[in-house]
């Protein structure tokens, strides 16, 4: 009697121009019915904030994460926003007719002193408190919603201002027409070019190969030669799988050297780099060429380079969405 329907909404390709992907009705949603609920997570606004970093020695500038487009918000001088947990409902894209709205759920505590704490706590213990991390929000039909339809919501005046606002004044970063992201190249890509082959047919420039590789299992193994390399000097080892190696942190930068066919198979030879987070034991040591061969096609990767993402394009549209639910979180001391 409790329970609320999960799946009344199916994902697709929405209809709005340039909108990417939207929620769809999967049955017939009556008026005033719940069409979705979720759980919420509560942040501080300086968690959305990319961190300034020098990089290729140049300091990066402070911006917003991408996370901003999906986070709830009831005023832009808030320092408490919320992110929706359940499927589908961050696909719910914004539109001028909308056919619902949020509202608090009714299964939430009955005291409705809890939406009142945010004004004698700081965010920090908003975010920690338990009872605020119970609340909950209702998407419930304006009209009934046919099967199929996209399910559409109002994000906010704010939000449409500074939406109008941006479209003015947006530009393609230069080069945009050359970007082709990691995974696509992985979907497209064959063979791997070596070194000398990308001197004259490169990759695009936003990314790089990564070779699945674990440092400290050659060197355990006795595959490394032991004591100390000098400056400049290459250590060659056979690659070698165990159960670890396909491990996303395992992936790290490398440079295709030679492409060779070993029975019948395709097999490359690459020089393997450090990448940020590495644990000691699997960084190579400074000074050290590290040279890895027969490394299968299964084994490489593209990467995209560090900043090179729609993450970090400095004209991208960061906004949270703006609700009009009343007695919301509201935390606005900037601690």
């Amino acid at each position: 009697d409790n329970g609320i329907c999960m799946d009344n909404l199916l994902p697709g390709k929405s209809r709005i121009k340039g909108a990417g992907r939207g929620a769809f009705a999967s049955r017939l949603l009556p008026k005033g019915s719940v069409v979705s609920s979720t759980p919420l997570v509560h942040l501080h606004r300086n968690a959305t904030k990319t961190k300034k970093v020098k990089h290729g020695g140049k300091n990066r500038k402070i911006g917003k994460q991408l996370l901003s487009n999906y986070l709830l918000e009831q005023a832009d001088d808030s320092s408490i926003l919320s992110l929706p947990l359940s499927p589908l409902v961050n696909l719910i894209n914004h539109g001028d007719e909308p056919n619902v709205r949020l509202q608090w759920s009714s299964s939430n505590p009955k005291d409705e002193t809890y939406l009142e704490y945010g004004a004698i706590l700081t965010p920090e213990e908003i975010i920690k408190n338990p009872r605020l991390n119970d609340l909950q929000l209702e998407y419930i039909a304006i009209r009934e919603i046919l099967p199929g339809e996209e399910i559409i919501l109002h994000y906010g005046s704010g939000w449409v201002q500074d939406w109008q606002e941006h479209k003015k004044e947006w530009a393609p970063v230069a080069n945009a027409q050359a970007y082709s992201p990691s995974y696509i190249m992985d979907d497209v890509a064959g063979l791997i070019r070596t070194e000398k082959e990308q001197a004259t047919h490169p990759y695009p420039e936003n990314t790089m190969t990564g070779c699945f590789y674990r440092y400290s299992t050659h060197e355990k193994s006795g595959g490394i030669t032991a004591g100390k390399q000098q400056k400049g000097e290459a250590t060659t080892v056979k690659w070698k799988m165990d159960r670890r190696t396909f491990e996303y942190d395992n992936l790290r930068p490398c440079n295709v050297m030679q492409r060779d066919e070993i029975n019948g198979q395709v097999a490359y030879t690459a020089m393997i780099k450090n990448w940020q987070g590495l644990t000691r034991d699997e960084m190579i040591p400074k000074g050290e060429i590290h040279v890895v061969n027969s490394i299968p096609r299964q084994a490489i990767r593209f990467i995209d380079k560090m900043y090179s993402t729609d993450q970090h394009l400095p004209n991208s549209f960061r906004h949270s969405i703006q609700i009009p639910v009343g007695n919301y979180i509201r935390q606005t001391s900037k601690n």
